[in-house]
């Protein structure tokens, strides 16, 4: 039951951003912004984890005060890097 109310409630939060981008785009994007810009609270344990992160080697580096988490999955030669997060010295619109 749970599963059903976060999946309804995650699927209006886009529906809401998506229709309200036809009436005002800048609203929208500033809503969409302010849920989707911040890293949830706490830590994952490695059983809720996504399958594919599960699968993946992990190791975790600190810098600053800062900890980053790493994945990596072995395969061909292709590297690619995605960096995300969010600077809490950055101004909002």
């Amino acid at each position: 039951m749970k599963k059903t109310i976060f999946f309804i409630f995650t699927k209006s939060i886009g529906l809401y951003i998506n229709l309200l981008s036809y009436i005002f785009p800048k609203k929208a994007s500033q809503i969409a912004y302010a849920f989707f810009s911040e890293p949830r609270e706490g830590k994952l344990s490695k059983s809720k984890l996504p399958v594919i992160l599960q699968e993946a080697e992990t190791e975790t580096f600190q810098q600053e005060g800062h900890h980053f988490q790493t994945y990596t999955w072995k395969g061909n030669d292709t590297v690619i890097l995605l960096v995300h997060g969010w600077e809490s010295n950055a101004s909002r619109w």
